[in-house]
This record gives structure tokens, C-alpha cells and sequence, in this order.
């Protein structure tokens, strides 16, 4: 009797393991189907667009680490930014990656804000984390950016990690499996 007991048991938890397994493919398969991301990403992400990571519209996110506690919100087109309208005067568009996006600072302590405060002018903020790279700020701006009437552009150059965001060759060697179904736009060389 125990070892049919046993036997039932272990059919139960190798039916139970099975389903577990095609539930998570299923559902991996469906998320990256939708361009949706596949892992709980705080602040939440969108790979949708030409530019690849993204700001979900109209998202509010908790981001902690050791060092901080900060509350991120997304404005209608996904960045982190307040709301703004497409035209206005003497406005400049900020493009870059973590740092100009101010990862880990409240919005009122970002570069793109402060000067806004100091000069009085709007700064729109369009920079993003996520393995964003030149290609992307290019990419961004044509899509997105250039669509708000603006006076100038300034570009937050990181070169820890600006000179390898888009390169493929770098990816391929050095990329970690969280990232290897990220959308990753390349500069490629032409002949």
C-alpha cells in the first residue's frame, strides 16, 4: 500500500511539474509576442518602440536600493517627465541614459529639472535606463522628440557604457542572460 501510495503521489508531483513548466513557456512566449517584458522590471519597461527600453505612459513605480527610495511617474508618451504639450518657447530636450534620467534621484534633484528651476525655461527629459545608447538617443529623438517645439538638444554622453550600447560584437561576448532578449537597435557598417 505505501508504495502505490508513493507511486500516486509522485504521478501527482511530475503532472504538477509539468504544468508549472508549460505554464511559464506559455507565458514567456506570450509576453515577448506581446513586447511585453518577460520579468518584474521596477520601474516597468516597454520594449515596444524603434528606440528599444521605454517608460510605461502614465505609470507611477517605487524604485529602492541600499541607497535610495525613489518614486518614479511617466507621462503620457512614457517619459519621466511631467506632462508637456508639443509647442513652447525656449524649451530644450534633454537625451541620454541613466544618469540624465536621474536613476535612483527624486525628479526635482535631475539636472533636466534644477536648470528648469534656475533658468526658467522647460527642459524636457527624455532619457531612459535600460541599455540606451547613442543609436537610441537618435532614434528617440527623430521619432519622438523632435515632435516638441524646442530651441536645442542636450546629449548626456556616458562614456562608461555609451560606447558599447551599440555594439553588437561587445553584446555577443559580454551580455548577461537577463538581457539577451532585450530589443537592442545597431549601428551597422555600411560598404
Amino acid at each position: 500500500m505505501n508504495a502505490q501510495r508513493a507511486k500516486k503521489w509522485g504521478a501527482w508531483a511530475l503532472a504538477l511539474v509539468i504544468t508549472a513548466v508549460a505554464a511559464e513557456t506559455t507565458s514567456f512566449v506570450g509576453l515577448r509576442l506581446l513586447g511585453l517584458p518577460t520579468a518584474i522590471v521596477n520601474p516597468p519597461k516597454s520594449e515596444k518602440l524603434p528606440w528599444g527600453a521605454w517608460g510605461v505612459p502614465n505609470s507611477v513605480a517605487h524604485k529602492t536600493a541600499s541607497c535610495f527610495d525613489v518614486v518614479y511617474h511617466f507621462n503620457s508618451v512614457g517619459a519621466r517627465d511631467k506632462e508637456r504639450s508639443l509647442q513652447g518657447t525656449d524649451r530644450w530636450v534633454f537625451l541620454g541614459d541613466s544618469f540624465v534620467q536621474g536613476f535612483g534621484i527624486p525628479e526635482q534633484d535631475r539636472l533636466s529639472d534644477l536648470l528648469e528651476g534656475f533658468i526658467g525655461h522647460e527642459m524636457l527629459n527624455f532619457s531612459t535606463s535600460g541599455d540606451f545608447g547613442p543609436l537610441q538617443y537618435k532614434i528617440l529623438y527623430e521619432k519622438l522628440a523632435s515632435k516638441y517645439e524646442h530651441k536645442g538638444i542636450v546629449v548626456g554622453l556616458l562614456p562608461d557604457n555609451d560606447f558599447v550600447d551599440n555594439d553588437p560584437d561587445w553584446w555577443n561576448k559580454n551580455v548577461s542572460q537577463k538581457h539577451w532578449l532585450r530589443h537592442r537597435p545597431y549601428y551597422t557598417p555600411s560598404h
